[in-house]
């Protein structure tokens, strides 16, 4: 092979790698966080509410590391993309506490199911996800909805 051909060649796959690369990523925002977003539109965070930035979820197969900037109130869960995520057509998002489904808590992160879009499972820090804890006590003891034993859970 010539010098030329492999420059072109290499040339031809960088490229196309510029268009492969973000219809995938569209793709995927489009079979996972789309269908969240026209479920639950944005809503205004309550005064009191807790905000962080930068922080990794992932919905489905997606992932959103650190391309998330959540506010968790007393009625919602807040999930506002940074400048890059919108770029691949993520936008804003609040989850109401009654729409998050059983739990399954880990050390650092809890991964909830969200009933009314099957098969979807919203996984992200435990501090937020820890705010739509309601005071009654779950089957084992822990208390709140997101607390609830869902051994089948991811």
């Amino acid at each position: 092979m010539t010098p030329g051909l492999v420059a072109i060649v290499v040339g031809a796959l960088v490229l196309s790698d510029f268009v492969i690369v973000p219809l995938v990523i569209r793709a995927l925002v489009n079979g996972s966080f789309v269908p969240l977003a026209k479920r639950y539109p944005p809503r205004e965070p309550l005064p009191t509410a807790i905000r962080r930035g930068f922080q990794s979820f992932s919905i489905g197969v997606l992932n959103l590391g650190w391309c998330i900037h959540v506010t968790a109130d007393a009625a919602h869960l807040h999930l506002s993309p940074t400048w890059l995520a919108r770029r691949f057509g993520l936008t804003p998002v609040s989850l109401p506490w009654e729409a998050l489904g059983p739990a399954r808590v880990g050390r650092f992160s809890t991964a909830v199911r969200i009933p009314e879009i099957p098969g979807l499972v919203l996984r992200g820090p435990r501090w937020c996800l820890d705010q739509g804890r309601r005071p009654e006590a779950g089957a084992d003891g822990a208390t709140g909805s997101l607390a609830r034993a869902d051994r089948s859970a991811p």
